[in-house]
């Protein structure tokens, strides 16, 4: 019997899809590092029948929390006043969270629960691995480059499934046209990577979607905009309404030793470029940062140039690698830091004011149980990768290197 709860349902499972460039799948961003195997080489029959996503809406259908363990991130988040991915995924699907029971009765997501999923909404796609940069804080579904240095020197890590791409396959790319050009209730299409713009797939797909007039969506590209390519923002701008994500972690060095080869300069400049464009109601920019320990002291350069172009902040912590989250570094310079950005944003704008405010609340929380093991495996990583990619914590990070040297 469906007894829907407002304080744990989640609408995702019935509305979206999140294909990874294995081709396994998810109904939410946060669990990407849970995504399941397809069953069928069909994505629509993965998102009407795969038995990961019918669990979790068996769960929220009645009343229990998802079947992920990131779904409790959503509700920790929730129980210490921040708004969640959660929350915000049900105000999309037109589930107000003051007045949960009257809007879910007036949202097509009830008739979805009762009636069964025809078609997916929202469909987030990852064509491939391929990117133009190496980031430490990806995995091999994210960096073909990563992927392929965890084969040669931590085959531990290597993800063979990610050597080939799904769009290769024919009868799955066909499958994804199905739910996409072919979609009528398709809403919100989301591309990531890899590198987006470095996949020919990409282009192949939007202009596709534009030849064949498929533009009454909502389109949204993330991209590390280490290129230039002055043919994205016209085209974007051919659909309904889009949003260039543009994501970035510092303009300084820490960018460059966080991802390689990077050059923070050049990432200003193109950024710069992109944004010459200019938004207006149908088409927006987003700057998109990812606090950890490498770029936490240096965020403020994202906020400034946000806070000056008048651009809005995406701001997510890097996960599931919680070895990189900041609450594992000193009391005290936590405590600076909290200090620093609520002084230097004391008059900002509302965006910029929002991201602050979620840096600050991270700041504050209270150390996990497990600090010792996360600063630990943060030392670790940290050495393993520099081997991998040629650089230097130390002379890039002196302060943290001082702090991290007797861990």
């Amino acid at each position: 019997m469906i007894n829907i709860k407002p304080e744990t349902f989640c609408a995702n499972p019935w509305y979206q899809i999140r294909i990874l460039p294995d081709s396994s799948v998810s109904y939410c961003r946060r669990g990407l590092d849970e995504s399941h195997e397809i069953q069928s080489n069909n994505f629509l029959s993965e998102f009407v029948s795969n038995p990961f996503l019918n669990q979790a809406r068996d769960h929220f259908s009645h009343g229990e929390p998802g079947v992920m363990k990131n779904c409790a991130r959503c509700f920790r988040e929730e129980s210490q006043g921040m708004d969640s991915y959660r929350q915000e995924q049900n105000i999309i699907s037109f589930i107000h969270p003051d007045y949960p029971a009257e809007s879910l009765a007036q949202s097509d997501v009830l008739h979805r629960v009762h009636h069964g999923v025809t078609l997916p909404k929202n469909v987030f796609v990852k064509f491939s691995n391929r990117c133009n940069m190496t980031c430490r804080m990806c995995s091999g579904q994210s960096s073909e480059s990563l992927n392929q240095l965890y084969k040669e020197s931590a085959p531990e890590r290597y993800y063979p499934e990610y050597a080939t791409a799904w769009p290769d396959d024919p009868e799955l790319w066909q499958s994804f046209l199905d739910i996409t050009l072919h979609n009528d209730q398709l809403d919100i299409l989301q591309i990531n990577g890899g590198e987006p713009t470095s996949d020919p797939k990409f282009w192949e797909f939007l202009n596709l979607l534009v030849d064949q007039g498929k533009t009454d969506i909502k389109l949204i590209v993330t991209t590390n905009c280490a290129e230039y390519h002055p043919e994205l923002v016209p085209l974007m701008k051919k659909f309904q309404f889009a949003v260039l994500d543009m994501s970035v972690e510092t303009f300084t060095p820490a960018n460059d030793y966080i991802r390689v080869p990077s050059k923070h300069t050049q990432i200003k400049k193109h950024m710069s470029l992109y944004l010459q464009g200019h938004p207006h109601e149908n088409f927006i920019y987003m700057l998109h940062i990812t606090p950890q320990i490498y770029s936490i002291a240096d965020l403020y350069t994202v906020l400034d140039f946000a806070q000056s172009h008048n651009v809005s902040v995406s701001c997510e912590k890097a996960w599931p690698q919680l070895h990189l989250d900041p609450v594992i570094l000193s009391p005290a310079y936590k405590q600076h830091l909290v200090d620093f950005y609520t002084y230097r944003y004391r008059n900002a704008n509302a965006s910029v004011k929002n991201a602050v405010g979620r840096l600050k609340f991270w700041l504050t929380l209270p150390e996990p149980e497990n600090i010792a093991e996360l600063r630990h495996k943060f030392v670790t990583e940290t050495k393993l990768h520099d081997s991998l990619l040629g650089t230097d914590f130390s002379l890039t990070f002196p302060e943290l290197a001082r702090f991290f040297r007797n861990i």
